[in-house]
C-alpha cells in the first residue's frame, strides 16, 4: 500500500490504495503527511469540485434507465441485495448526492436520471458500505493534508477526471 522511494538522497512515499476501505488508516497517513512537503492527489477533493462530478452524473437528455441495459436476474440480485429489511424493494439510498433522494426511494427510482457510471459508483458505494467499508482513504489523506498546512496538488483537473468519466461506453 505504501511504497518508498529514494534518488539522490531524497525519499517520497507513493500510496495507493481502494477508495473505500474497512479500517481507517488516519494514523498511518498522519505519520507520512506529516513529513511531507506537498501532498499530490488523483484530483480536486473539495466539496465544490465534488459537487461538479455529481451534477454530471445525471443524464439531461432522457437516456434509457441503467436497468433496461440489464437483464432480469441481474436487476433481481441488485434489488435483492440493496432492499431494506422488512420494506420490500425500497431502502434509505443516500450515497453520493444526499440532497438528490429524499426519504426512501425504490432502487430503481434512485437510479433514475443518472449516467451508467454514476449508478454503478452508486450501487459500488453503497454495497462496499454493506460490507463496513466506510473510510474513504484519499479523503482521509486529503484532509489530513489541509490539516497539516500541506500543499495539495491534484494530479488532474475536474474537468479531466468529468471527460474521463463520461467517456466510459454505456456497454
Amino acid at each position: 500500500m505504501i511504497w518508498e522511494v529514494k534518488k539522490d538522497g531524497r525519499q517520497s512515499f507513493l500510496v495507493g490504495t481502494a477508495h473505500f476501505f474497512s479500517h481507517s488508516f488516519r494514523s498511518s497517513l498522519f505519520r507520512y503527511i506529516s513529513g511531507a512537503r506537498h501532498v499530490l492527489v488523483e484530483g480536486p477533493m473539495d466539496k465544490k469540485n465534488m459537487d461538479r462530478v455529481v451534477k454530471s452524473g445525471f443524464e439531461k437528455d432522457g437516456k434509457p434507465h441503467i436497468f433496461d441495459d440489464l437483464d432480469r436476474e441481474v436487476v433481481g440480485r441488485i434489488t435483492k441485495i440493496f432492499a431494506h429489511p422488512g420494506r420490500g424493494k425500497r431502502f434509505p439510498f443516500i450515497i453520493l448526492n444526499p440532497g438528490h433522494f429524499d426519504g426512501e426511494d425504490s432502487i430503481y427510482d434512485s437510479l433514475d436520471g443518472m449516467k451508467p457510471w454514476m449508478a454503478f459508483f452508486t450501487l459500488w458505494h453503497k454495497f462496499t458500505g454493506k460490507l463496513g467499508w466506510k473510510h474513504s482513504v484519499d479523503m482521509e489523506a486529503y484532509t489530513i493534508a489541509l490539516g497539516l498546512g500541506k500543499e495539495v496538488i491534484p494530479l488532474e483537473t475536474i474537468e479531466e477526471q468529468i471527460a474521463v468519466l463520461n467517456g466510459i461506453p454505456r456497454e
